[in-house]
């Protein structure tokens, strides 16, 4: 079975085939929806309200970007 699995995860030139992984987000809106408030909260996204103060905008990279804010 790990034989298998690991033949289905390879192109067909034997090249391994990257894992998709979830990127960081932040979503700024002046009308959110419950929608876009709910895919931000199910997705683990960041949210800001508009306007928002420049402070916000960093703490919300700081905090899906450690170390490189």
């Amino acid at each position: 079975a790990m034989l298998r699995e690991a033949i289905k995860n390879r192109t067909p030139r034997g090249l391994q085939v990257p894992v998709p992984r979830p990127l960081p987000a932040i979503f700024m809106s002046s009308e959110p929806t419950p929608e876009v408030r709910s895919f931000c909260e199910a997705t683990g996204s960041w949210f800001l309200d508009k306007p928002f103060v420049p402070d916000d905008m960093r703490g919300a990279i700081r905090a899906l970007l450690p170390g490189r804010a």
